[in-house]
């Protein structure tokens, strides 16, 4: 059985590391990372990780390419253009100006 200097003894000892221990880890506050930041920081910043994450960034790109060679092609087209009508009622005192602009005869019809 231990004597109570020796338990005392022993407690002192405890105490000092403690104390020790404490003195040596900076304060809370000055640690700057929670647990979570450390990991994700860690998570981000692992060279393994990041060449993983670039080969199934491949894969995925390669099993795009391979659905969109199983679908059905879209081709369009469109075509856009002007009417023009000629009408054979004219009034006959409206001057007519031709297709060069040119004022003719309202009775001329001759184009």
């Amino acid at each position: 059985m231990r004597s109570h200097a020796d338990v005392s003894r022993h407690a002192r000892r405890l105490a000092a590391w403690l104390l020790t221990a404490a003195a040596a880890l900076p304060p809370p506050s000055a640690w700057g990372q929670t647990l979570i930041d450390a990991l994700v920081s860690t998570y981000n910043a692992n060279p393994d990780l990041l060449g993983q994450r670039a080969q199934l960034r491949q894969i995925d790109e390669a099993v795009n390419q391979a659905r969109a060679d199983r679908r059905p092609p879209v081709r369009t087209q469109a075509d856009h253009g002007t009417n023009q009508q000629n009408s054979s009622l004219r009034r006959s005192d409206v001057p007519d100006l031709g297709s060069r602009g040119q004022l003719r005869p309202a009775g001329n019809s001759q184009r």
